[in-house]
């Protein structure tokens, strides 16, 4: 077996699922907690809806959205306004003009999921 999880049988590989839950992508514990946070641009009160970065490494492909860990939180107005403005290209950079370092922003949320005080801190601008 190499490091993709495939076994070799002659010219056929079998593949072998990835395995689920927190460590592969989804987390609705997660996504509940990103929801009960306030946005990160405008630091609107929550509810905020859980961005999947468009921008995220390595993890999105036709038709995907980005793995859970790779979500912010953004109220409903500023959501829809990202997504007006921006191309998966350019989302990186409109985030960053607004102040928030979406990458570090999203991998604090998930290293600390659940810890509202952190959580807190690490969306103040």
């Amino acid at each position: 077996m190499n490091y993709l999880g495939e076994t070799k049988l002659g010219n056929f590989r079998e593949k072998t699922k990835p395995p689920k839950g927190r460590e592969y992508r989804e987390d609705p514990k997660h996504l509940k907690f990103i929801r009960s946070l306030p946005c990160a641009v405008c630091s609107g009160a929550p509810p905020c809806d859980p961005h999947h970065l468009l921008s995220a490494p390595g993890m999105r492909g036709v038709g995907m959205k980005a793995p859970d860990w790779w979500t912010v939180p953004l109220c409903r107005e500023c959501h829809d306004r990202l997504h007006r403005e921006c191309a998966s290209k350019t989302e990186e950079g409109w985030l960053l003009s607004q102040g928030v370092a979406p990458h570090i922003l999203a991998r604090r949320l998930w290293n600390n999921s659940g810890d509202r005080e952190l959580a807190e801190w690490a969306l103040k601008p």
